[in-house]
């Protein structure tokens, strides 16, 4: 009976750890979001992944489930009973991390000065700022400072715990990761298309793209452009495999990251255009250099292009509106070089050290709830709510967040990840998805899935200090050398 009992055990821990695992996840968020049940489909994820962060020791279903959960919320009313019992399961997932952190006897030396990494100890850094946002400042909202200080707190809470509670040994986090992300766009990809199919005719679907007026339930056109694009280095790394990769996956990657290109620009989101134009030519010519499957890599990007090649020239006249209202929008500013950044600049002369503070404005976004992020762009978000002191401190944050594929540079999963985080943070700076909960929790753990597979000596946050000997501690019984003679 025990035997049988380690049998069934061992098979779940091994589905809750694989590839299926995800593809369950993703069917559970696209029949929430088109059936509109999105609110169900959350509560079973929310208990499949208690039960899998339970008996895995990787935390891989607990990983899985926060990079794909936020794409299952469609348009279904949510009503007081459904928040409370989200809460309740939510509150389950959180007593199965910490009894995984209990049973496995993970070991918190990790976050010991002299071995904890350079991203973490920026992660925690990044409290600071957030604590003192709006110190003496007459404009800001207290409230709203306490809010977004509490959010951040929790946010690296959880970095911590997944930290220190995820197994290292053979876990493989990059290539999880990347899956991971991939399905993620792949998901908002096809409800961007069933969002846009659902509007009815042709002209008003054209009119919908042009002027960005649809919605797909948990985000708008601007941040569907930017999820997207994340996936598209995530697709062309899984083309760099050993010869042995089955013959369907590269064709099926590069059709993937294509027709997600074409997607990003039917968002409408020029910034992540902009940004993913800029580094889609290296990212295909690296592909292509470091796959082994050169002649199946090339053959299938050839087909794939004239493929979509072929199809613009037969609804060229259906795309042209949609591509010339774009190049017409071209770098336009949207009033941010005009008057939006000038406004942070004028808050971070009056307040230079702390900033004015969270809830300066609380704007409205789309959905009709309220969100501080006025200004549109990290760096002038910093700039005006957190002052001097959460300009230094973002900038510590930033260099860790990119030193850290140094060391794993030649972890082609790494080199993807760290470009769909370059893509998210690029965007950010001329919008607001730093400040997204949901979506810095996804770069956030892009960036932890290289720390966990990066060997414990690299990237220390303390490593030049460590290896002074002036901070080197002698041995309380070393004994005294003699004399010569």
């Amino acid at each position: 009976m025990r035997n049988t009992t380690q049998k069934v055990l061992g098979i779940l821990k091994k589905a809750f750890e694989s590839d299926l695992y995800i593809l369950f996840l993703c069917t559970a968020v696209l029949a929430g979001w088109i059936f509109g049940c999105w609110v169900e489909m959350i509560l079973v994820m929310l208990a499949f992944t208690a039960i899998g962060t339970l008996l895995t020791a990787t935390l891989k279903p607990l990983i899985s489930f926060l990079v794909l959960c936020a794409a299952t919320m469609g348009n279904q009313t949510v009503t007081d009973k459904d928040i409370l019992l989200i809460f309740l399961f939510s509150l389950a997932v959180v007593g199965a991390l910490i009894a995984n952190l209990v049973i496995y006897k993970r070991n918190w030396t990790v976050l010991h000065p002299k071995k904890i990494k350079g991203y973490t100890l920026s992660h925690l850094l990044l409290i600071i700022p957030f604590l003192f946002a709006g110190v003496g400042s007459k404009v800001g909202n207290k409230n709203a400072s306490l809010v977004a200080a509490g959010l951040v707190i929790l946010i690296t809470l959880l970095y911590l715990l997944l930290y220190v509670g995820a197994k290292r040994e053979n876990g493989n986090f990059t290539n999880y990761l990347v899956k991971c992300v991939l399905a993620l766009s792949v998901i908002t990809s096809l409800e961007f298309i069933l969002a846009i199919i659902r509007i009815g005719n042709v002209d008003a679907i054209i009119a919908n793209i042009i002027n960005k007026t649809f919605w797909i339930g948990w985000t708008g056109p601007n941040t569907t452009g930017s999820i997207i694009s994340l996936g598209i280095p995530c697709a062309l790394s899984l083309c760099i495999k050993k010869r042995d990769i089955n013959f369907l996956v590269i064709p099926a990657c590069v059709f993937i990251a294509f027709l997600e290109f074409a997607l990003v620009i039917l968002s409408g989101s020029r910034g992540s255009i902009l940004f993913l134009v800029m580094i889609l030519p290296t990212l295909l010519l690296y592909a292509m250099c470091k796959t082994e499957s050169k002649p199946t890599f090339i053959i299938s990007m050839t087909v794939v292009f004239w493929l979509f090649a072929l199809l613009i020239l037969k609804f060229n006249k259906l795309l042209n509106p949609i591509i010339i209202s774009i190049l017409q929008k071209g770098m336009s500013s949207s009033n941010r070089i005009e008057s939006i950044y000038p406004e942070a600049v004028q808050l971070f002369k009056d307040n230079p050290v702390f900033g004015a503070g969270w809830g300066y404005k609380l704007s409205t976004n789309l959905s009709g709830l309220p969100e501080p992020y006025f200004f549109h762009s990290t760096f002038y978000q910093f700039l005006a709510n957190m002052g001097i002191v959460g300009i230094l401190f973002l900038a510590i944050f930033f260099m860790w967040r990119y030193m850290t594929v140094i060391p794993m540079r030649k972890n082609f999963s790494a080199i993807a990840l760290t470009a769909s985080v370059f893509l998210f943070d690029a965007y950010s700076l001329i919008d607001t998805s730093f400040f997204n909960p949901i979506l810095f929790i996804v770069s956030m753990l892009m960036i932890l899935s290289i720390e966990l597979d990066m060997p414990n000596d690299r990237c220390l946050a303390f490593g030049i200090i460590n290896k002074l000997k002036f901070f080197k501690r002698k041995p309380l019984n070393e004994s005294k050398t003699t004399k010569e003679g």
